[in-house]
């Protein structure tokens, strides 16, 4: 709600002494109920209409007061200032306004942030609890209890949900990461911490030394850890690289016949309809049988998950 006849500068101050001390069951949104207590509130080094850069300014003035403020852009509720006196007496929520005609802007008084905003879930018709950070809503107060120390350590934001039709619903389609690699290279680079000759930063790593172990299912062999300590740590790091990949690339280049296939697989083959990397019927897609069957790759290079 906003206070009725009054000047538009004002309407933040008069939406703190509505939600505050002053509150009036009948007719709330009279100006006449709060103008005598204008006074109570301190603004003096405070210019009008207010900018939302300066409500912590506000907040300094008033210390028994925290203001969040929050506006809406295609109808999605985006915070714009987060205070961070959560433990005040008086918490309000102020809702800004713009005038698509004058371009001015209005703070209103939002005397009930679950109603405004849990018509985005699923929750509409029941009371649910605010994150300010966000603005998700949570059933229960403990889960939102537990949800504000990690939501509080990052800036205000929004939650936007998909809209309804294609795409509105995630699927897992990365299905070629699941296919086991060669080879895999794991690296632990180690690092001093100095002080930074930037102005823009405290300090800065130093790299002192690297361990680099080599993985592979395609050898029957286990690899020694190469590892080094000295002086151009990543000069020496990238030779080691360049130089696995030499190796590794030599040895995947061999053309070799491919081990017989057994019974089973033959028979499975022969009776698959449907394709082991996308798991879609062979009708559905365009994969299709290869010539020349292999124990897991089933399909011609037209499958979308052996394209990636």
């Amino acid at each position: 709600m906003c206070c009725q006849h009054t000047e538009p500068q004002r309407r933040v101050v008069l939406s703190v002494l509505d939600f505050g001390t002053y509150e009036h069951e009948r007719n709330p949104s009279h100006v006449r109920h709060y103008r005598p207590h204008l006074s109570e509130l301190a603004t003096t080094v405070l210019t009008f209409p207010l900018p939302v850069k300066d409500v912590a300014k506000f907040e300094c003035l008033n210390e028994d007061i925290a203001v969040n403020v929050i506006t809406f852009d295609e109808r999605q509720p985006i915070p714009l200032y987060i205070t961070p006196h959560r433990q005040r007496k008086h918490l309000v929520n102020l809702l800004l306004l713009t005038d698509d005609e004058s371009n001015a802007h209005y703070y209103v008084l939002v005397r009930d942030l679950s109603r405004l905003v849990r018509g985005r879930t699923k929750h509409t018709g029941d009371k649910t609890f605010v994150s300010q950070y966000c603005l998700h809503c949570y059933r229960c107060e403990h889960t939102l209890t537990e949800h504000i120390p990690n939501c509080s350590t990052h800036i205000p934001q929004t939650v936007t949900y998909p809209v309804k039709g294609k795409g509105a619903v995630l699927h897992y389609k990365t299905t070629q990461k699941e296919f086991p690699v060669l080879y895999v290279l794991y690296v632990d680079v180690k690092s001093f911490i100095e002080p930074s000759a930037d102005r823009g930063s405290v300090s800065e790593h130093v790299p002192c030394g690297f361990c680099c172990l080599k993985v592979s299912k395609f050898d029957d062999k286990i690899f020694e850890p190469y590892v080094y300590s000295g002086p151009d740590v990543m000069t020496k790091f990238y030779e080691h690289i360049y130089h696995e990949q030499e190796v590794i690339c030599t040895k995947l280049n061999v053309q070799m016949d491919m081990s017989p296939l057994t019974v089973q697989q033959k028979s499975e083959y022969e009776n698959a309809s449907v394709c082991p990397n996308c798991n879609r019927s062979f009708d559905q897609t365009s994969c299709k049988k290869s010539q020349t069957p292999l124990p897991h790759y089933w399909s011609l290079p037209g499958c979308s998950v052996r394209q990636m």
